[in-house]
């Protein structure tokens, strides 16, 4: 099986009624909602479950490189082919 990377800029705003993509911004950042509130690491964790979900791959596979505490996030996903 071969491995890919993808990499991602993604704009989180929280406290959010329900996970879901919201709109592609001009400079190709993903905007996402996410339900959960940003403390204790919670939006991060249902966030990467949100994109696993989404991408169909483990949660151990997608990496928040960049951004942790702040709304935009670097994300890199692994995917086996």
């Amino acid at each position: 099986k071969k491995e890919k990377e993808i990499f991602l800029t993604i704009k989180v705003r929280t406290n959010a009624p329900e996970n879901k993509f919201t709109e592609i911004l001009s400079d190709n950042t993903l905007k996402i909602d996410i339900k959960a509130q940003p403390e204790k690491n919670k939006a991060n964790k249902e966030l990467v479950k949100f994109l696993a979900k989404k991408f169909q791959v483990k949660k151990n596979n997608i990496f928040i490189s960049a951004g942790k505490t702040k709304k935009i996030k670097k994300i890199k996903i692994k995917i086996n082919e």
